[in-house]
């Protein structure tokens, strides 16, 4: 991932682990923490990520 806030590229473990100290992150919060900056963004839909990973293989065409 890309934090659209301060550009760096981070895991989505890298994340949870931004988000460990919250209390909100026991109750399934539905943001992701860039552990660069703090910038929360939506977590992106599984269907999204399905799409961009197709998109992705057909551009690399394999």
């Amino acid at each position: 991932m890309k934090c659209a806030l301060c550009g760096f590229e981070y895991t989505e473990e890298e994340s949870m682990k931004a988000c460990s100290g919250c209390p909100m992150s026991q109750s399934r919060c539905k943001l992701q923490k860039c552990p660069n900056c703090g910038y929360e963004t939506p977590v992106e839909p599984k269907l999204i990520k399905f799409i961009r990973k197709l998109g992705r293989k057909f551009k690399n065409g394999t």
